[in-house]
């Protein structure tokens, strides 16, 4: 297996390494939206409410442009909303598997739509805050519609940028052992890196 891994290492940056249609990529966002899974309060009165729509994401992935204008992205992430406590904690997190395509409309302006599955969604609890307990679910297929503005253009023979994105999230989970359905709509805002 590890030569299989190792083998794979090699073709991948071999194909990068040449001048390519293919880029790393990677982003950080912040989002908000979607049914409330969790509340709660600190002992100083401080609230707590964990959404399925809400918390920090981070992905990595590939883009590969198909022509000037065109090119589809994949990425892979974690996406969080949680609260650690001394004595109690809550979270809800899942894997969000994406594939997007862009459009060019101009040197600074990208538009892209797509598909997104959460995969090993899980809201977890501990402590004092197991008044309500942890649960699985089971993410839709849900669409992406996405904005991004280029901050950093590309130098001379450099494809690497950095641009900021706005993003609308339509998806939804299922509780798996219950079947209850709650909504994970979500907008987000963030930071994408390409290199």
């Amino acid at each position: 297996m590890k030569k299989y891994v190792f083998i794979a290492g090699i073709l991948s940056s071999a194909v990068f390494a040449q001048e390519s249609s293919w880029q790393y990529m990677g982003g950080i966002q912040v989002s908000g939206g979607g049914d409330h899974l969790f509340y709660g309060k600190y002992s100083d009165g401080t609230k707590v409410d964990i959404t399925a729509g809400g918390g920090l994401a981070v992905n990595l992935g590939v883009s590969h442009k198909i022509n000037s204008a065109v090119n589809l992205q994949t990425t892979l992430g974690i996406h969080t909303d949680g609260t650690l406590g001394t004595n109690g904690n809550a979270s809800f997190t899942r894997f969000p598997l994406e594939v997007m395509g862009f459009y060019q409309l101009n040197n600074q302006y990208l538009i892209g739509a797509g598909v997104r599955k959460s995969l090993a969604a899980k809201l977890s609890t501990s402590g004092v805050a197991t008044y309500q307990p942890s649960a699985e679910f089971n993410g839709s297929v849900g669409q992406v519609i996405e904005l991004q503005y280029v901050l950093v253009q590309p130098k001379k023979k450099s494809t690497a940028k950095t641009a900021v994105n706005f993003r609308y999230v339509n998806e939804s989970f299922t509780e798996k052992n219950a079947g209850v359905k709650v909504k994970g709509n979500h907008i987000g805002i963030g930071v994408v890196f390409y290199n």
